[in-house]
């Protein structure tokens, strides 16, 4: 026992060192039930994405492509010449 709790403690200081390793170790983390620890998504950190409808999904992926379709470049333009263009307002909705 006492073994297995220093050979855990040597692969934490090298894990400190070795970002790789850290990583493999944290793939092999369980609870003590013998339960597997999810993997982490960086993207969806908070798991909102199960959460979410089909229309609020619908209505969100609506929201981005009119986003980078229609305003990105607008956006980019008016920051470069600081500027505002009201119009982006009225096209939003507001």
């Amino acid at each position: 026992m006492l073994q297995k709790v220093l050979s855990k403690q040597l692969l934490a200081q090298q894990a400190l060192h070795n970002p790789a390793l850290l990583l493999s170790l944290n793939n092999r983390r369980t609870f003590a039930s013998g339960t597997k620890l999810a993997k982490f998504d960086y993207l969806d950190p908070l798991q909102l994405e199960d959460l979410l409808t089909e229309d609020e999904k619908m209505v969100r992926d609506a929201a981005r492509d009119f986003a980078q379709d229609k305003l990105m470049s607008r956006v980019r333009k008016a920051y470069n010449e600081e500027s505002f263009d009201p119009e982006i307002m009225k096209e939003m909705g507001a």
